[in-house]
């Protein structure tokens, strides 16, 4: 009943199901941290997904959201504060409301009451080719031995993220460190096709400054071992060779800010190009005008061109470098909770404690080597004094 005392009209079948998940994911997850006292205030942002770990056809994820949030806030069973910043940026800080605990109470509501339904918790995530909104459906996928391994390297992934010791700077607490789980997600219906890190996970999408700043790991602070250039020094591994130098610096451009071009390369890795291929606006903005398009594109071939055939090219070449920079961060991930120090991964990196960046830097070389055959270039970033 809303708070005008109207009685809603009564859904059937899927639409039904699927209003109950989103009430559920709504009041549960409140209740449940009021009742553990959790130091952490609860947020979630403004979008789907948000409310469910499976795909979009599945448990709470629905555009009616907003309005049952907005409806619960106003009769009193959640308490919604829609301007609270978190991880740097605007969220939204649920709190269970006083008729929400009273039915609790009432009903004799616990914790151990409340369990989440993992019939749709993904490992694997497939999507399919961009369809005319723009868009990349969710795929169903043959499950084989190859996927089971997969789906088991993410769950090995979740358990140590799950035991990692993970803390602020200060007492802030801005930083939702209770969410780490990970999935893979996959497009163009193949499994070598990105394959990267996805999911809730705090840090994946926590800017960089807030995360320098703000996080420790194994009480420490953090620092970064990033693989140079990843996606086309892959390429070039997979040419049995290595880039003489930056693949985004180009002399016969020197003006042309390293950050521009860089934008231009992604494209010729994600497009093919023709006569009528322009610039992406960033790119464009960066770059002097009077470079043309034309111009920047084969001074980055003409730079790169032990590996041109992967730039321009259709089919692209980008997804597929991708799944090659997933398989090999994995790979360090895991190795270096083998080897007993916590780490964090990024797409081309590796987050670790201050005093384990050398570990960290050596295992990840290590991977790239296992996969590719060559030595890469990692470098290390340090955000306060070296150790």
């Amino acid at each position: 009943v809303s708070a005008e005392g109207k009685s809603p009209r009564r859904k059937r079948g899927a639409s039904a199901e699927k209003d109950f998940a989103i009430h559920a994911a709504l009041l549960l997850d409140p209740l449940v941290h009021h009742q553990t006292h959790n130091p952490n205030p609860l947020v979630i942002r403004l979008d789907n997904n948000w409310l469910s770990k499976g795909p979009p056809d599945a448990l709470a994820r629905s555009r009616r959201m907003r309005p049952i949030l907005d409806d619960l806030a106003e009769i009193g069973w959640l308490d919604v504060d829609k301007s609270f910043e978190y991880n740097a940026k605007k969220m939204t800080r649920l709190r269970a409301g006083p008729l929400l605990l009273k039915a609790a109470q009432r009903l004799s509501v616990t914790p151990e009451d409340v369990a989440e339904d993992a019939r749709h918790v993904q490992s694997l995530v497939m999507k399919g080719k961009h369809d005319k909104n723009g868009r990349r459906p969710h795929l169903t996928y043959e499950e084989t031995s190859e996927t089971r391994r997969m789906a088991e390297e993410v769950r090995r992934l979740n358990a140590c993220f799950a035991d990692a010791d993970l803390s602020e700077a200060g007492d802030q607490r801005r930083v939702d460190l209770g969410s780490r789980n990970v999935h893979r997600v996959f497009h163009d219906g193949c499994f070598q096709s990105m394959g990267r890190l996805g999911g809730a996970a705090f840090w994946l999408n926590l800017e960089k400054g807030v995360r320098e700043a703000q996080l420790r790991l194994c009480g420490e602070p953090i620092a970064t071992a990033d693989i140079a250039s990843a996606i086309p020094r892959i390429a070039y591994a997979l040419e049995g060779t290595a880039p003489d130098n930056d693949p985004y610096t180009l002399p016969d451009l020197p003006d042309a800010p390293r950050a521009g071009i860089k934008v231009a390369f992604q494209q010729l890795l994600w497009g093919p190009y023709t006569s009528q291929s322009r610039l992406a606006n960033e790119a464009r903005d960066a770059i002097p005008s009077r470079y043309t398009a034309g111009v920047v594109f084969d001074a980055i071939i003409e730079r790169n061109a032990p590996i041109a055939q992967y730039l321009g090219s259709e089919p692209s070449w980008g997804s597929r470098l991708m799944w090659h920079e997933s398989e090999i961060i994995i790979d360090a991930t895991l190795r270096a909770y083998a080897e007993g120090f916590a780490v964090l991964p990024l797409h081309d990196a590796l987050i670790a404690p201050a005093s384990q960046a050398e570990a960290a830097k050596v295992i990840l070389s290590e991977a790239f080597m296992r996969r590719l055959g060559k030595w890469p270039e990692v470098t290390l970033e340090y955000p306060g004094e070296r150790p």
